[in-house]
């Protein structure tokens, strides 16, 4: 007879991603089944009630986004989300998806590009807002249920990186508070529009205040910290609970009638779910960890295994009949454990090393910046020295100009005046000795013209010769 098959705690051997159900560490998976069948001669095998793909365990699977994202582009090599389009600077990582950077004006966002068909569903959020700044820091995080036309996209704008006129919801991290007139901040808020209108901020909308964000400065921060809201659609209620720290201690924030807003009957026909995130003079890393959907009978069920998954994790495992299920079974077990320790460190490792890595690169982009604008500044600090001292050069040169023509012009004077004293008497004498003749005179302007000239030209050639020694 077939031993009764033993149930063990082998979550390092299932990791469930967009790919579905596959072995976390081929390696650890090896190592395991060749100890146990040294130990025991025994022919394991997944029994088929183990953990199925994510079309199973998530229902809503095309609308969800389950780590590790293992899609690449074909032609670039780019890391990207199946169902989902991601633009702006938002790029997708191993282990999240990082909606925006810790830097100053920024937008990214997610968009599905599969139509949710159900009207009613339950949906996780599972994020991590964080960053450097203790205080400041910047904008927020969204997820939006909005209404498409034929060709739906993204749209792009001002209200956390998504577009102000939209017939829908969305649902605003926000963590940015604005002091100005007029606006209304909440930490959670819905904000509902009719596709008519701009929505606008500054009206009282339903939310809560909860301080979700992590200072990535503390000595305890870990790449493990997160935040969970959950979200339910049923008929026209909407609601949310949020557990700010990820530590289950949930807590209501809003729970509203959507008959009670002015949106379409139809709105619902054809819609879509996106996230985006915003930062603008103050930021923060906008980090999306997961998101699962499924519809509201579901949804239950869903939240059931996650809290299964969290303590033991359900493998069935057959072993073979002339193996006593109670001689292995423990060592396996503890085995089992061991091992899912090690791949949970692991795992948090990677994590840690991802995150510190975008840190480290993020960083060295900002040094980078910072090194170009002061080479920006040298170049027209320089600018700016050589026209200052070619500024100079030319006052001074106009200067010993100024002062050169005055010398001359007074110099000149004075030899007029001198030669004038002397050919006036001459003048006056020829005059008396030969009154009437022509030939005098002219000699006299000739000789003048001629003593101005060479006088001229020594000036000048000394001028020259006192530039060329600036």
């Amino acid at each position: 007879a077939v031993s009764q098959p033993l149930r063990l705690s082998l979550v390092l051997l299932l990791g469930r991603g967009q790919g579905g159900a596959k072995a976390v560490s081929e390696g650890a998976m090896g190592r395991v089944g060749a100890v146990v069948a040294a130990a025991a001669a025994a022919a394991v095998t997944l029994a088929a009630g183990g953990p199925q793909p994510a079309e199973g365990y998530v229902p809503l699977a095309r609308h969800s986004l389950i780590p590790p994202f293992e899609t690449f582009k074909e032609h670039t090599g780019e890391r990207t989300l199946q169902h989902w389009e991601v633009g702006g600077h938002a790029s997708a990582k191993q282990n999240f998806v990082r909606v925006t950077e810790d830097r100053q004006s920024k937008r990214g966002w997610l968009f599905n590009k599969e139509r949710l068909e159900q009207k009613e569903f339950g949906m996780q959020l599972k994020f991590r807002i964080s960053g450097t700044g203790k205080h400041l820091y910047g904008d927020g995080l969204a997820i939006w249920l909005t209404a498409k036309g034929r060709h739906p996209t993204f749209s792009e704008g001002t209200i956390l990186g998504h577009s102000d006129t939209f017939t829908g919801l969305g649902i605003l991290f926000d963590t940015f508070r604005n002091i100005e007139h007029g606006h209304v901040h909440k930490d959670i808020s819905l904000l509902v529009g009719d596709g008519k209108e701009p929505a606008s901020l500054n009206a009282d909308r339903p939310g809560c205040e909860s301080h979700y964000r992590f200072y990535e400065g503390r000595e305890d921060f870990d790449v493990e910290n997160n935040s969970v809201a959950r979200i339910w659609l049923e008929g026209n209620r909407l609601s949310l609970e949020v557990d700010k720290y990820g530590k289950d201690d949930w807590k209501q924030c809003f729970n509203v009638n959507l008959a009670d807003y002015d949106l379409p009957d139809d709105w619902q026909d054809n819609y879509f779910i996106s996230i985006s995130a915003s930062t603008g003079a103050l930021a923060d890393n906008h980090d999306l960890l997961e998101l699962k959907v499924a519809e509201p009978s579901k949804f239950q069920h869903l939240l059931r295994m996650d809290e299964e998954e969290k303590d033991a994790p359900i493998v069935q495992i057959d072993l073979h009949s002339k193996i006593r299920a109670d001689e292995v079974g423990e060592h396996v077990n503890d085995l089992a454990f061991e091992v899912s320790d090690i791949d949970k460190a692991l795992r948090k490792l990677q994590h840690k090393v991802e995150h510190d890595i975008e840190k480290v690169k993020m960083n060295l982009e900002r040094m980078l910046k910072q090194l170009e604008e002061k080479e920006d500044g040298s170049e027209q600090r320089i600018d700016d020295l050589e026209k200052a001292r070619d500024a100079a050069l030319e006052r001074k040169m106009m200067e010993r100009i100024e002062e050169l023509e005055r010398q001359i012009a007074t110099t000149l004077e004075q030899r007029l005046v001198t030669l004038e004293r002397k050919l006036g008497v001459k003048i006056q004498e020829s005059t008396e000795s030969s009154s009437g003749s022509w030939r005098l005179p002219l000699f006299v302007v000739v000789l003048f013209v001629g003593a101005y000239m060479a006088y001229t030209a020594r000036s000048l050639n000394k001028l020259h010769r006192r530039d060329k020694l600036i």
